[in-house]
C-alpha cells in the first residue's frame, strides 16, 4: 500500500493496485472509507484528458464544467476523490501538477 497526499498536501490517504488493474483508495480518519477504480475507467480518464491543462475542481462548489470533478461525478458517481485521484495520477507519472488546482496529462 502506498501513502500519499492530496495536491494540496492538506489530507493524506492510501492506494494499492495499478492504473492497468484498477485501484482501492483508502481515505478518511484511519483509511476506514475506500473506493475501488477499475483500470478501465483510469485508462477512460487519462484519454478522455490527454494533452490538456485541466482544472481538478475538488472544491465543494459547483460542478466546473469540463474539469476532472465534472467527470468523475458523470463516470465514477463520487465527486469527493477528485483530490486522490489528481495525486495518484500525478504519483503515477501520466500527469504533471501545473498549480494548486490544475494537472497537465502527458
Amino acid at each position: 500500500m502506498k501513502e500519499l497526499y492530496t495536491l494540496k498536501k492538506k489530507k493524506s490517504f492510501a492506494y494499492e493496485g495499478t492504473l492497468e488493474s484498477g485501484m482501492t483508495i483508502f481515505y478518511g480518519e484511519n483509511r476506514e472509507d475506500s473506493l475501488y477504480i477499475s483500470g478501465t475507467q483510469y485508462a477512460d480518464l487519462i484519454a478522455y484528458f490527454k494533452g490538456r491543462t485541466v482544472r481538478i475542481g475538488a472544491g465543494h462548489g459547483k460542478v466546473e464544467t469540463d474539469s476532472m470533478r465534472e467527470w468523475i461525478v458523470s463516470h465514477i458517481g463520487k465527486a469527493g476523490i477528485v483530490s486522490y485521484i489528481a495525486a495518484i495520477l500525478v504519483e503515477e507519472g501520466v500527469a504533471e501538477k501545473v498549480d494548486m488546482t490544475s494537472i497537465y496529462f502527458k
